[in-house]
C-alpha cells in the first residue's frame, strides 16, 4: 500500500511538471492578463478573456504580463485564437525577458481554420542575447506585404514541454512499474 501511494504521488508530480505552461491568457481578467504597451493595428479590443486585433498583414503589437518562468519549455509554443483574413504569410511571436533578451517563434496564418477557434504550434526560430527562462513581455509581428487583412482574437499562449520532458516522464513511469512488479514478486 505504501509503495502504491508513493507511486501515485510521484506520478502526479511528474505529470504536473510536463503540462503546457500558460504564458498569457490575453484577456483583462484572464490568468496572466495581457497589458498592451504598443500596437499599430487599426483596432485593439480587450475583453475579460481575449484580445482582438484588426489591421493589415504588416503590423505589430507588444505587451507585458506577470513574469512566467518557462525554463525547460523553450522549443515550442501553443497559440490559441480565432483568425479571419486574407493574410497568407508568416507571423512571429517574440518572448522577452527582463533584460530584453528574447526567443522568437514562427507560425503561418494558414495553420488557422478561418473563423474557428484554433490552437496552432509555433516552432522556435531564433534568439537574441541570453534568454533567462523567465518571460515578462511579448511582441507579435506580421510579415506580410501590407495588402492582406488580419482579424485575430487571441485567447492564450502556452509554452509546451520539450520532448526530453516527455521521455523523462515516460521513463519515470516505466521505472515505477518495474519497481512495483519486482517488489510484489
Amino acid at each position: 500500500m505504501k509503495t502504491t501511494v508513493t507511486s501515485i504521488v510521484i506520478g502526479i508530480a511528474l505529470t504536473y511538471t510536463a503540462t503546457a505552461q500558460l504564458i498569457t491568457g490575453f484577456g483583462s481578467s484572464a490568468p496572466q492578463a495581457f497589458n498592451q504597451t504598443f500596437s499599430d493595428f487599426n483596432t485593439n479590443t480587450q475583453t475579460a478573456s481575449s484580445y482582438q486585433i484588426i489591421g493589415n498583414d504588416l503590423n505589430l503589437i507588444f505587451g507585458d504580463y506577470t513574469p512566467v518562468d518557462i525554463s525547460g519549455n523553450l522549443m515550442e509554443l501553443s497559440f490559441t485564437g480565432t483568425f479571419t483574413g486574407t493574410a497568407a504569410g508568416n507571423y512571429q511571436i517574440e518572448l522577452f525577458d527582463a533584460d530584453g533578451d528574447s526567443r522568437i517563434y514562427v507560425g503561418n496564418w494558414g495553420s488557422f481554420t478561418q473563423s474557428v477557434p484554433t490552437t496552432v504550434s509555433l516552432a522556435f526560430s531564433s534568439f537574441s542575447g541570453v534568454f533567462s527562462g523567465t518571460t515578462v513581455s511579448l511582441g507579435l509581428s506580421t510579415t506580410g506585404t501590407g495588402s492582406g487583412t488580419i482579424n485575430l482574437t487571441m485567447d492564450s499562449l502556452q509554452a509546451v514541454p520539450e520532448p526530453t520532458t516527455w521521455v523523462l516522464l515516460a521513463g519515470s513511469f516505466t521505472a515505477l512499474m518495474v519497481f512495483r512488479k519486482r517488489r510484489k514478486a
